[in-house]
């Protein structure tokens, strides 16, 4: 089976478990998001990026990114924003591709710095809080071999755990369109680097956030799609579905 033929199977697979995948063209997208990289990405994800449009989704236990429009995590994390676990991930040849569906922050990456014939990398996951404590990468393990072996996987066996969810609506005011999220300024956030406090803000009026009912401390990101998480070296982080963001909660 082609890489092609491959990647369209694992379309099918993954639309017959719900998953909204659009057959798409999207190869000037991709050119922007794999321009940005230290090295090109294995030919199998970018005929997938190149060829169908998807939300976030889970399979075989990664949750891959979003790739909808020319504004996605992709593309926000190969720009390496400060702040960002990607900040220390590109440099040191790692390009993620989404986390853990599990639900931790870890990263899910391409090693870009393996050596192969066909670029088809490994893909590992990265532990975020060695980013987030002391600034360093440390790859927890070999999550597949490649992401042709995964979608092999995914094709051939009768539950390769795809999963998704669709972000709720916010709130419509009376204008008939999409109300901002309503903030209030709450704790202190201090930057990892500065050792300077910005301000932080927690969403008063999002459903999404109400209904997971969090502890009264939790807070989120400015763009309010990702809420705080213990980290084991006793600091928070800011989890953000669109770039990992990393502040640290004042003691």
């Amino acid at each position: 089976m082609s890489t092609d033929d491959l990647v369209e199977a694992f379309a099918a697979k993954v639309k017959a478990c719900g998953v909204p995948l659009r057959s798409e063209d999207n190869t000037p997208r991709f050119r922007k998001f794999e321009e940005r990289l230290p090295n090109r990405l294995p030919p199998s994800f970018a005929s997938l990026l190149s060829a169908y449009s998807f939300p976030s989704f889970d399979v075989l236990g990664i949750s891959l990114f979003g790739w909808e429009s020319d504004s996605n995590p992709y593309i926000a994390e190969a720009a390496a924003p400060g702040g960002s676990l990607s900040e220390l991930l590109l440099p040191k040849g790692y390009a993620q591709i989404g986390r853990p569906d599990t639900g931790n922050f870890d990263a899910v990456c391409f090693d870009l710095n393996q050596k192969t014939h066909n670029r088809e990398y490994r893909i590992v996951q990265i532990d975020h809080e060695d980013i987030l404590c002391n600034w360093k990468v440390r790859v927890l393990g070999e999550l597949w071999p490649s992401f042709v072996k995964l979608m092999k996987s995914a094709v051939t066996i009768s539950d390769p755990r795809v999963y998704w969810e669709e972000r709720p609506e916010q709130l419509v005011g009376s204008t008939g369109k999409r109300s901002p999220p309503v903030f209030q300024p709450d704790l202190p956030v201090a930057s990892p680097h500065s050792g300077t406090f910005d301000r932080s803000y927690k969403i008063i009026e999002d459903e999404r956030v109400k209904a997971l009912n969090p502890p009264k401390d939790w807070i989120v990101c400015e763009e309010g799609c990702g809420l705080s998480v213990n980290s084991s070296c006793g600091l928070q982080s800011i989890g953000c579905s669109q770039t990992m963001k990393r502040a640290h909660l004042r003691g």
